[in-house]
């Protein structure tokens, strides 16, 4: 059985969200927000001149294999794509995580004062540790009420209460907040969980419904018939991004003062819809390469990365790249013409 235990980030800690309060800004003086709602920035308006690129499946050290000469930024991660976007926006978040993922899942009303992401995942233990495997299992809605209806008692007991939007994206709701940090199924499914364990007050209340849970799910009738199948066995849950579900800080920028957003990720679809942006489906990577020249924040399968970035090379103003372990990259001005030669070669 594979317990989960709250500990402490080893080298290359993430950063817990901060709600409501500004994020670190590397490159430019931080925005500032008018009267009105305007949301501005001393050296352009919101990182107008660069654009945001995420790939949840390909990790730096394989980005650097393909993209040699990016500038990396060591060992500081984002724990989650919401708080990365925002950090390079330099503003706050203005909802806890699990309050903007909901925003996008969700038609229905905020469910309570305090929410968290509880997502069914894929464990697995070897002789030295645990890895989350898939933090998108592919439930079928039979099999997630299946799975729901056992661990409710568990939760009920605690004071909590389970909302499911979707079958593979659950909730906890409590009128109670729940004082912990730990970073998405994203990023931990992209190295080892070790260092991505809970931390802070309430950690050990997290990790106890968890490894309830895990019992409850051990020889479920929903796993054996996924084994049968040739299925992983939907074994855990990750419970995550937990926060107000207030709205905090001042008032979303206008639609016209952020750059588009193209991607399926709710996380990151309910941030723009929060600060007031647009929101496109994810182009053909043919056509990113253009958006991305021109100024945006996108995500894409990380086998189009090449390509995609070749085409833009003469148009495009800079970049950052945030891999799946939330680490991040950067395509500075002073790197194209390293680029265009590597692109020439290929």
């Amino acid at each position: 059985m594979m317990l989960i235990r709250t500990g402490h980030a080893r080298d290359g800690p993430f950063h817990a969200p901060k709600i409501g309060i500004p994020g670190r800004v590397s490159t430019a003086a931080r925005p500032t927000v008018d009267s009105d709602g305007t949301l501005r920035n001393p050296h352009g308006i919101i990182r107008r001149m660069a654009s945001l690129l995420f790939l949840s499946r390909l990790d730096q050290s394989a980005l650097l294999q393909q993209v040699p000469g990016l500038r990396c930024s060591g060992a500081t991660r984002s724990p989650d794509a919401a708080r990365a976007a925002a950090d390079w926006l330099g503003v706050s978040l203005p909802q806890a995580p699990a309050a903007l993922r909901w925003t996008a899942d969700s038609d229905r009303e905020m469910p309570t004062s305090w929410l968290a992401c509880m997502d069914p995942v894929t464990m697995a233990a070897d002789m030295r540790e645990l890895h989350l495997l898939d933090a998108c299992p592919g439930l079928a809605p039979s099999e997630a009420d299946a799975l729901a209806e056992t661990v409710l008692p568990s939760v009920r007991e605690r004071g909590l209460r389970l909302h499911r939007p979707g079958p593979d994206r659950w909730y906890l709701a409590s009128a109670e907040s729940l004082a912990f940090q730990a970073a998405s199924p994203a990023v931990v499914s992209a190295g080892r969980i070790r260092g991505e364990l809970p931390t802070g007050p309430d950690a050990t209340v997290v990790a106890a419904l968890s490894n309830e849970i895990q019992m409850l799910w051990h020889e479920h009738p929903v796993n054996r018939e996924r084994a049968a199948g040739g299925r992983a066995p939907v074994n855990a849950v990750w419970i995550w991004g937990g926060g107000p579900a207030a709205v905090a800080g001042p008032a979303p920028a206008r639609p016209d003062r952020l750059p588009p957003l193209y991607s399926r990720d709710p996380l990151l679809q309910g941030l723009w819809s929060r600060l007031g942006g647009t929101i496109g489906e994810p182009p053909h990577p043919e056509d990113l390469s253009g958006l991305l020249a021109g100024g945006c924040v996108a995500s894409m399968d990380d086998r189009d990365l090449p390509d995609t970035m070749a085409r833009g090379l003469s148009r495009m103003r800079g970049l950052r790249i945030v891999t799946g372990e939330g680490l991040t990259a950067e395509v500075p001005g002073s790197m194209l013409s390293v680029l265009r030669r590597w692109a020439r070669r290929s």
